[in-house]
């Protein structure tokens, strides 16, 4: 009985590892809940959709590129962060502010491709349900934690 036990338990670990998503496809699934969270939030028609996700994309990447930028010097100086004298330091703060610059920029420049195929009054809604979406999506991240605390 303990052995026919052991083997189901098993058994349910492994479905339920195998169930859960692993590196490309929990981006998947992030990009595509995401996709319909915006989509329906945004009220976008399919002629919208087809015009408006390209840029969204294209403006995703850039923003990606340049917070992995961030992240690379971050990392570097972090490293060495007491030890960076004067004129390092200045250079270090030289680069964040080109980083916010270019950031910003960015944003401004994409909001205006965004008006060419939407309403101003749908990328103020994109604006709003990006931000909400990131909340609901860390809530849940909070809930999963706190419920695997629980079972421990």
């Amino acid at each position: 009985m303990r052995k026919i036990s052991l083997l189901l338990i098993g058994i349910l670990w492994l479905s339920i590892s195998f169930a859960q998503p692993k590196g490309e496809d929990i981006e998947e699934n992030y990009y595509a809940q995401k996709v319909a969270y915006l989509t329906t939030e945004m009220g976008l028609t399919a002629e919208e959709s087809a015009a408006f996700w390209p840029l969204y994309n294209e403006h995703e990447e850039k923003q990606n590129s340049l917070k992995n930028e961030m992240k690379t010097f971050r990392r570097k100086i972090n490293h060495n962060e007491d030890d960076l004298n004067e004129e390092e330091s200045l250079k270090a703060l030289t680069f964040f502010q080109d980083h916010m610059t270019n950031m910003n920029h960015l944003q401004i420049e994409y909001q205006n491709k965004y008006l060419e195929v939407i309403s101003a009054h749908k990328v103020l809604l994109m604006l709003k349900a990006e931000k909400d979406f990131r909340r609901k999506l860390l809530r849940e991240l909070g809930g999963r934690r706190q419920h695997r605390n629980q079972r421990q």
